[in-house]
């Protein structure tokens, strides 16, 4: 059975998921975050999730998100 990485957030929805990587890595995304936005930590959790069985969450640390960019066409 497959091994994933699941992102909680404070109301412990999934969002995010991953595949852990046979060299026992992964990346992951949050969906919906904001931009250029600070996110502290504990905002959201990580867990290892096989076959129904989770291992305990740790919390992400705190990150910032980038700001967008924007088409310099579409701006005239």
């Amino acid at each position: 059975m497959v091994t994933k990485l699941k992102v909680y957030d404070k109301k412990n929805n999934v969002v995010g998921e991953a595949e852990l990587n046979e060299d026992g890595t992964s990346k992951v995304t949050i969906n919906n975050l904001e931009p250029n936005t600070v996110y502290p930590e504990g905002t959201f959790r990580v867990a290892h999730v096989k076959n129904e069985k989770v291992s305990d969450y740790v919390d992400v640390p705190e990150f910032k998100t980038k700001p967008t960019t924007t088409n310099k066409d579409e701006a005239q």
